[in-house]
């Protein structure tokens, strides 16, 4: 699958990520702040293959650099974000 993209990034308090799935399956998408916590945590039961869209507000957040991960099938990518205010 392709590799999701962020925008804008760095960011205030929401940010865009778009991504392509090849097939139905599930999609997982995990926030981590850089001491490794789990601040967030999905999964998406994607239905057909395409290209989607998704906006994710981290307005609860503090200024800082996380890292968003996202798993499909056996493949995990993983991207670092930086929210500013």
């Amino acid at each position: 699958w392709e590799m999701f993209k962020i925008y804008p990034n760095p960011f205030n308090s929401t940010t865009t990520i778009t991504y392509s799935i090849p097939h139905l399956g599930n999609l997982s998408i995990n926030f981590y702040d850089l001491q490794g916590r789990n601040i967030s945590h999905e999964v998406l039961s994607i239905s057909q293959a395409g290209r989607f869209s998704d906006v994710f507000d981290l307005s609860d957040y503090p200024t800082g650099v996380y890292i968003l991960e996202m798993g499909f099938e056996s493949v995990v990518k993983r991207q670092k974000l930086v929210l500013v205010r």
